[in-house]
């Protein structure tokens, strides 16, 4: 997984919805405007269906790894604040001794 495909997804995010802002502003009435938004309309589709869509596919190709590393490395830090130090540990277990005892 590369962090390349998270910040071009981003990137072609953000031409998509300026596009589109753009395009819904036009009159279609309009010649002029008819050819700016079949000029939008063609970025729009490099955009959406070639761009974003491959990384897209990169992404959702790596990501059950990511999720089973991040589960892995939240499995470790709650185990980690779970159990007692190791100092911890021996007065834990000096405590139960002394109860036992009396």
């Amino acid at each position: 997984m590369e962090a390349v495909d998270f910040s071009d997804i981003v990137f072609g995010a953000r031409v998509v919805e300026r596009t589109l802002e753009e395009m819904m502003r036009l009159n279609p009435w309009r010649a002029r405007d008819r050819d700016r938004a079949l000029g939008h309309a063609g970025v729009l589709s490099a955009y959406l269906f070639t761009e974003i869509a491959d990384h897209l596919s990169g992404l959702q190709k790596d990501w059950p790894e990511l999720e089973h590393q991040l589960g892995l490395e939240r499995r470790k830090r709650r185990r980690k604040a779970s159990s007692p130090a190791p100092r911890q540990r021996t007065a834990i277990k000096e405590a139960k001794r002394k109860k036992s005892a009396e």
